[in-house]
């Protein structure tokens, strides 16, 4: 059986552009026990996670990437294609977008990302976390 507090401590970056959205992702994944730090662009995230060209250490290494997949300065594969780029074992991505089902798996599966689609269930969204996140731990 797999262990129910795999996410507890666990770092999330919450990469949302809709305010409203963003607040009540970042409270729901606080609650679960999540460590969450929150961005509203593409841009903000590679910044937040890819290392800096001064060579300064990053002080937030998240274990996993919520990621909206249409942002207003670049899209969520854009993103996560450069993270993979620039960061040695970059953190597994999950996808949330309202894109209809076979765009999103499409655009999910270019990047080895996981996919919710919104509207979604927690549920549904608390178990891509958890198996994006038990994936990792185990490779």
């Amino acid at each position: 059986m797999p262990d129910e507090n795999i996410h507890h401590g666990k770092q999330i970056l919450l990469v949302e552009d809709h305010p409203d959205s963003l607040e009540l992702l970042h409270m729901i994944l606080e609650g679960e026990g999540y460590c969450v730090h929150s961005v509203k662009t593409g841009r903000d995230a590679i910044q937040t996670v890819a290392p800096t060209s001064l060579g300064l250490p990053q002080e937030f290494h998240p274990d996993l990437i919520l990621l909206d997949l249409r942002l207003p300065d670049m899209n969520g594969v854009d993103v996560a294609g450069a993270l993979q780029e620039n960061l040695p074992g970059a953190p597994p991505v999950v996808f949330l977008s309202a894109d209809p089902p076979n765009a999103l798996r499409e655009a999910a599966d270019s990047v080895g990302a996981t996919a919710v689609r919104k509207p979604f269930d927690f549920d549904e969204l608390f178990e891509a976390i958890k198996r994006a996140i038990a994936k990792t731990a185990r490779a």
